[in-house]
């Protein structure tokens, strides 16, 4: 994976292709079209043992991606992302 500099007008001058994702509220540029869920975490500096990442649709669908699943980001609605804080459950052993 890598992870391209972009320049304050948004243009990227390494030549290489370039997609874009939205994860949370950060945009950012990558070179692969390719990636993993925890590639993904990891570009917002974020790990599977605490988040959990899922993918945004249109319509306000979501739909979890697992740390090894791997999500082709060049189709055009394989964009967008958010990361939700995993909670503690409270089990039945603790009653």
């Amino acid at each position: 994976m890598s992870i391209s500099k972009v320049k304050p007008d948004g243009d990227v001058c390494d030549g290489q292709k370039k997609y874009e994702i939205r994860v949370d509220d950060k945009l950012i540029v990558v070179n692969d079209g390719r990636l993993k869920g925890e590639e993904i975490l990891a570009l917002v500096q974020k790990d599977y043992a605490e988040w959990t990442l899922n993918q945004k649709f249109r319509g306000g669908r979501r739909k979890p991606v697992q740390p090894d699943q791997e999500v082709d980001i060049t189709d055009p609605e394989i964009e967008r992302f958010e990361t939700v804080k995993k909670q503690a459950q409270q089990g039945m052993f603790g009653l």
